[in-house]
Order: C-alpha cells, then structure tokens, then sequence
C-alpha cells in the first residue's frame, strides 16, 4: 500500500499500529495529508471495508524434498504441511549447482544468478586476504524485501542468509547473525551492531530466542535414543563437536524464530513476512545417512541413537508450522520452497566415502515448492519451476510488476485464470534503476567467524585446522562462480575467474 493508502487504512482501524518504521503509534489523523477536504474524507471512511491489501509469506525450509516428506505426509505426521500442499498449487522445484545454502537462497530472494547477485560461498575474502563470513555486505542487487521498499510496502525478514549487517527496511529485519543457525552467536553477544533493524529490536531477540540449553530435554529425547546424561547441552569450547549439541542449537533458533515472527505479528501485520528455517538442511547433514534402513558403514550403537533423528525432527517442524501458520490470514498468501533436496533411502552414498571437497554431494537439484492463498488453484501441480521463479511470483503476489532482466517467471500455473486475467503479470525494465547500496558490516566479529568455521566443519564444507581459527582461503568462491559463468556460455570469463 502507498504511504496514502495506509493513512485511511489506520482511520478504519485506529487500533492497528502503522506497520511501516517502528516508531511510537500516532493518530491517524495526523498522519493524513495536511487539508484533506471533508468530503474526501467521508469518501474514505465509507470505503473502510476494502481489502487493505496483499500480504504474503515466504518460508523457507532448507534441504526439504518430497521424496523425504511424502511419505510422511501420507502417514499423516506432517498436518500442517499436509493440509498447506492440499489447499495449494505444490511441485518440485529445481535448483542448480553449486547447492551451497547462502548461493542458493540469495538467488532465491533477489530473482538473479551468483555472477550477478554476488553471493558464490559461505565465506568470502576481505580487504586483509583473511576469510570471514559472507553477509550483505556481498549482495549487489536488490532483494524482494528491497523490492517492496521501494515501493513503499512492509517487510519482516527473520534468519534469511546473508542478511547480516541487516538492511534498513521499512518494517523489521533479524539477520542471521542473531540465531544459532551457522554462526553460533545467540544474540548475546556484547557487539550487537547491525544484527537487527531497526537496533532496539535486539531487546526482543535477547528475550524470546532461547539457547541450546534451553532446549527441553524432553523433545531432544524425542528425537534422540540416548542415555539422558548424553542429551544434556554440553558448554563446549567448539559448540558444534557432538551431533546431539548442534540438533540443539537448530531447535533453539528454529523455536525462537517463529516467536520472534509471532510477537512481530501481533505488533503490525507487514505486507512482506520472510522467515527462514536451516535445522531441516543441518538435521540431514548429520544424522541423513542413519535413517532406516541401516547401510553397512554405519554402526550399529549409532543407527539406533539417531534412526528417527531426521523424522522426529520434520514432525517437531511440522508443528512450528503450524503454530505460525494459525497467524495468517484469510487473505495471506504462503510460499513455502526449498534451496534444493537431499540423497534419501537408495540415493545415498553407499560407503564411508566422504570427501570435503563434494560435501554438497548430499544435495539433490530438486527442493519443493508450495504456494497456498485467495487466488491460488487448490491441487493444481507446478510443472518445471526453478528457484528463479520465486521472487517473480513474490512480486506479482505484492501486485508488484516483475524485472525484465530477472530470469524467472511468476508461476501462474499456480493461479485460479479468473485471477490472473484480473490482475495480469505485470513488468519493468528492472528494479535496479538507481545503485544498490549493500549493508556494511560495523566490525569484524570474531565470534561468528570462528563458529561459523566450526559448523561448516561440523556439516563437511570445509577443511583445515580444529581450533576454530579462521581457516585458510579457499578457491572455492571462485570455482563456484566459474561454474555459474561456464553454465552460461561465457567460458572466457569463467577463466578470468580461476586465474
């Protein structure tokens, strides 16, 4: 809605906060341009019950893959999932290499390839030659929350990858900086700059997202068939040394994350809700190949420790789901997808063969897809969608047009036709009309890049030395991005890039 818009929106219902900046609530009135004639504003209110406009969720589930979920969803332990796919359009939805998280979600958020958007790794190289990790300092080109500043719509963003230092949107951001997911800093941490926008929501984030001791030791159990005594958080030098400590800090940021979309809610609805969950991709990482049936290579004491990990995990994220889903509205609509799927039953590896330079090999180039909402075709099935079409469809839900120079589509097979030929796709030249100014990280912090270089090694992304010191440069961010040119035909320059 325009800045106009949300003015009459508030006369209808005074009790609602302004959803834009979080400043102290005002009357409405003063918030209306100065002269308004009388009868204008009786126009107005008579139109109090008007839609007061789109409002669409993004959520994004990391590894998910259907030939993992269905079976469960047709054994009726995943509802809420359940019950999203039935009354939406749903389908596969292609990723492409390299399957590396930060790479793909970012793709995901901005509609454009790696070479473009500039996020090829979890790390990057500074101005020293040093590794740190990649944030949004990175990011060249807008995101779909960016997008929806521009033109003047709310966002709230939670978790999404790269988003640290976040950026100054008209709503709320909680970087991923804030939760256990990747970089193991709980939003405790003495420097607390650029973690959140605006600031002072770091106040919510100390209050509502707990750490992985806080974790009931009842739910691990449930996950976990292994003495108590075992189950307990252990405070570690390295917080991601045993399997059992880094579930906990997934459940920990997982459980958070959905109070903190929770509380944000009840204070103003944004037009734009993103949130992000990792535990799904981690929880495979580690614990994938001890699903039943046992492969040979896999112990016996550890295949009946961890056999129902990765399934008790899914129900557990089910229900979050669900609780964040009992918030939406009549009038919301959900984009659930993954980054990409993962090797299950058959498709695993069939020995202990692990190597850190294809540890995405795990990875499958099909995630999910599932978009449910007033205008969408229940049961319909989404036929050769790709991660570039996500941020189209996003903006067209917004009443956004799309950018020409975005490689996707919106996914209108996911549309009732009434309402597409009502509100047919629109399109711009593109959205990058003036320079993107990135986020700039405030200061190094060595907490995250010293946990962040634990879990890559924890989850087989990288090698080097155990002490949680900053590992050594790789070439993997170049390799990465010489893949994404050499796809595109452009090998002179996939060669510039490996020199």
């Amino acid at each position: 809605m325009t800045r106009f818009a949300r003015a009459v929106a508030r006369i209808c219902r005074p009790d609602t906060p302004a959803p834009s900046r979080r400043l102290p609530r005002r009357s409405a009135f003063l918030s209306l341009p100065a002269g308004l004639p009388a009868l204008v504003l009786i126009v107005l209110l008579a139109g109090c019950g008007a839609d007061p406009g789109p409002e669409v969720w993004v959520i994004g589930l990391d590894g998910a893959d259907w030939d993992l979920l269905d079976p469960m969803i047709e054994a009726g332990e995943l509802p809420h999932l359940a019950a999203l796919r039935r009354q939406g359009a749903w389908g596969r939805l292609r990723s492409e290499p390299p399957l590396i998280s930060p790479v793909l979600w970012t793709t995901i958020a901005t509609g454009r390839s790696p070479d473009t958007h500039g996020v090829a790794w979890f790390m990057t190289e500074n101005a020293d030659g040093g590794m740190v990790p990649v944030s949004s300092a990175q990011r060249r080109v807008r995101s779909f929350w960016n997008m929806a500043a521009d033109a003047d719509l709310t966002s709230g963003v939670i978790g999404w990858w790269a988003t640290y230092p976040a950026d100054p949107v008209a709503g709320f951001l909680i970087s991923d900086y804030v939760g256990w997911h990747s970089f193991g800093v709980n939003g405790r941490e003495a420097d607390d700059r650029g973690k959140t926008w605006p600031p002072e929501l770091m106040a919510d984030v100390r209050r509502l997202l707990p750490g992985p001791a806080d974790v009931p030791l009842a739910q691990v159990a449930a996950m976990v068939h292994r003495d108590p005594a075992e189950l307990v958080f252990a405070a570690d030098a390295d917080p991601y040394a045993h399997p059992v400590n880094h579930l906990r800090q997934a459940m920990a940021t997982s459980r958070g994350y959905v109070d903190l979309a929770l509380t944000e809610l009840e204070r103003g609805r944004p037009d734009l809700l993103a949130v992000y969950f990792e535990g799904t991709d981690a929880v495979m990482h580690l614990f994938g190949d001890h699903q039943p049936p046992r492969q040979p290579w896999i112990a016996a004491d550890e295949f009946a420790a961890y056999r129902d990990v990765v399934a008790a995990y899914w129900r557990w994220q089910d229900a979050l789901l669900g609780e964040l889903l009992a918030a939406r509205g009549p009038a919301t609509t959900v984009i659930v997808v993954s980054d990409h799927g993962f090797r299950v039953g058959d498709e695993r590896r069939k020995e202990d063969a692990f190597h850190i330079e294809t540890a995405d090999d795990d990875h499958m180039l099909d995630g999910i897809v599932i978009i449910s909402g007033p205008e969408v075709r229940p049961g319909a099935r989404l036929e050769d969608a790709d991660i570039y079409d996500v941020a189209p469809t996003v903006l067209h839900a917004l009443g956004l047009p799309v950018g020409a120079d975005m490689p996707g589509r919106v996914l209108t097979a996911a549309l009732d036709p009434v309402a597409v030929a009502a509100r047919p796709v629109r399109s711009v030249v593109t959205w990058e009309t003036t320079p993107f100014a990135p986020g700039r990280a405030p200061g190094g912090d060595a907490t995250a890049t010293a946990n962040l270089t634990s879990m890559l090694r924890s989850l087989g992304y990288i090698a080097g030395q155990d002490d949680g010191g900053e590992p050594a440069a790789s070439p993997a961010e170049a390799v990465n991005l010489a893949t994404v040119l050499l796809r595109q035909g452009r090998a002179r320059e996939a060669v510039d890039r490996l020199r």
